[in-house]
């Protein structure tokens, strides 16, 4: 390496050295959903007011969480959540529909119901009409499906409460 070579080098780690750290790893201490802010602290210094996200898109990390916290122009007053290794709610967009769907939960479910009607079917499509005894064929045809009561979707087991959407 020439002298020239090593001067640049030398003015390139003096140059990194005045310019300050932009972000910091912190610890989740509290946080605040309604207002999309938290509390972190690093080396027992707090930073108060964090920000979650911008506008309806927020990530709210478990408290006691490790975060990477970003400083705006490296001010302490104006932080923001880069990540978090625990996530204890996700919000994009808002939180007007709730949870996103687990699809393979709901297709399950789905898949409930076309076997209950494709039972159904093939009851009926097995049903010979018998002249004159008012129904009773087909109602011995349709006696083992109908008294298999179908069980109501709960909304909590086909949803993920941790990310929501609006």
């Amino acid at each position: 390496m020439d002298s020239l070579e090593k001067l640049k080098l030398a003015i390139i780690e003096s140059i990194k050295s005045r310019i300050p750290v932009q972000t910091i790893w912190a610890e989740c201490v509290s946080t605040n959903i309604e207002d999309g802010t938290m509390v972190a602290k690093a080396d027992e210094l707090e930073y108060d007011d964090v920000l979650l996200g911008l506008g309806p898109d927020i990530t709210v990390p478990e408290v006691g969480a490790k975060v990477l916290l970003g400083l705006v122009a490296n001010q302490r007053e104006a932080t923001y959540l880069l990540y978090t290794d625990r996530i204890s709610l996700r919000r994009i967009n808002g939180d007007v529909f709730g949870g996103l769907v687990k699809v393979e939960e709901l297709v399950m479910e789905l898949n409930s119901i076309k076997q209950d009607l494709n039972t159904l079917k093939a009851s009926i499509t097995a049903w010979v009409p018998v002249p004159s005894d008012g129904g009773a064929a087909l109602k011995a045809s349709v006696t083992a499906w109908s008294s298999q009561s179908l069980q109501p979707a709960v909304s909590a087991q086909l949803q993920n409460p941790i990310v929501t959407h609006g």
